[in-house]
């Protein structure tokens, strides 16, 4: 039987992340998929543009990663946020914070073929094509048996298997979830001025709309969210065409979309325990958000290195890294951050969907306020870079 430091149950984004960042930190590490990660990757496109913060670029910096996945990564140096229908905008200039980007915009397959080939060079054992058939927790340790029929074993079991874990409900552990009546609609287009490292949130009616630079000056990734069962989304593709271009004229003038529309059903999705016995969760499988303001993925990057963290203090002070108090320790800090932002997501998204004329007065006048205030604007700003 072979015996790990850790052992991390899902290979998607998140968990080829931790397993890079645990592999750096030096510890023996193996990275448990269900599906072939080198198929999946040559045979599926996701589409999605990932907007990784300032913060979290220095993070996947200190494991050496972000040499790895910033392929093709686009700059964001401005950020305008616009109430629909109205003047009442909020510009974020990254000449008020130092000139450094604000964030960044890759493409999930660039970052995803990127963490594969630093897991190929890092020392992680990859048991992919073999999901985890049962988990065993005992007092020293975990087991893992896969479905191959193999058994694993490890101080501690991450779990980063998606936001419809299976390792959760195999646990027996609750999940609140919330259903958004948005689908998001994802795709990338080129247009006929230059984005000039601008990204824009336009908050619309039925839902935000995103344009997000790229690294092309005359393309960008759209995000652009609307309620289920709106005709928009069941277009032709020249009708679609022809109604993106109204909402995006006004900003890039001609635009033609340059992949395929990949359509997702929007939730939120949340566990208040953040572990069980030997087992602890991050990633989707822990939180999922609204995509406005961008910040999935972040929150994840930031839960991995403060687990990382905790597992060097632990051994460093030869205590164990599977411990409760170490998962106890995770969760006390990791929670107040990711439950901020999830309910600032959450409400964000609630508030410009909102059209009571009261609420949509106190939304435009706090934009402008916020807008002319910049010691308040530098805070927001701080925020959005993930400090």
């Amino acid at each position: 039987m072979n015996s790990y430091d850790l052992i991390i149950i899902g290979g998607g984004i998140n968990g080829m992340t931790t397993a890079c960042a645990l592999s750096e930190a030096g510890f023996k590490t193996a990275l448990v998929e269900k599906s072939n990660i080198s198929q999946r990757l040559k045979n599926t496109r996701d589409g999605r543009g990932l907007s990784i913060a300032r913060h979290s670029k220095d993070i996947l910096e200190k494991y050496n990663i972000w040499d790895f996945i910033s392929k093709g990564a686009g700059e964001m140096h401005k950020i305008i946020v616009q109430d629909a229908n109205s003047d009442s905008i909020l510009e974020f200039d990254n000449k008020l914070v130092g000139g450094e980007p604000l964030g960044f915009l890759i493409e999930s397959d660039n970052v995803l073929s990127g963490l594969y080939s630093k897991l190929l060079k890092s020392k992680v054992d990859i048991f992919d094509d073999s999901g985890c058939k049962s988990l065993e927790s005992g007092a020293n340790e975990s087991k893992v048996h896969l479905l191959n029929g193999e058994v694993i074993k490890s101080k501690l079991v991450i779990v980063t298997d998606g936001k419809d874990s299976g390792i959760r409900a195999m646990l027996g552990m609750s999940c609140n979830k919330k259903e958004y009546d948005q689908t998001a609609l994802v795709f990338n287009i080129k247009h006929s001025h230059p984005h000039n490292n601008c990204a824009y949130e336009l908050f619309m009616k039925n839902g935000p709309f995103a344009l997000l630079p790229m690294q092309d000056p005359y393309q960008s990734s759209i995000v652009w969210c609307e309620k289920k069962g709106i005709e928009k989304i069941d277009l032709s593709d020249k009708e679609f065409a022809e109604y993106l271009m109204i909402r995006c004229a006004p900003v890039y003038d001609e635009v033609k979309i340059i992949t395929g529309v990949t359509k997702f059903p929007l939730s939120l999705s949340y566990m208040d325990e953040y572990y069980k016995d030997r087992a602890v969760f991050i990633g989707d499988s822990l939180h999922f958000m609204h995509p406005v303001a961008g910040q999935g993925y972040n929150l994840s990057i930031r839960d991995i290195d403060r687990l990382v963290e905790l597992f060097l203090k632990y051994q460093c002070l030869g205590l164990d890294i599977g411990s409760q108090s170490l998962l106890k320790e995770f969760q006390a800090h990791r929670q107040r951050d990711n439950k901020s932002m999830m309910r600032f997501t959450d409400g964000i998204n609630n508030l410009f969907s909102n059209d009571n004329s009261m609420v949509q007065f106190c939304r435009r006048f706090g934009l402008q306020v916020v807008n002319e205030i910049s010691p308040l604007k530098k805070f927001f700003m701080k925020k959005a870079m993930g400090y």
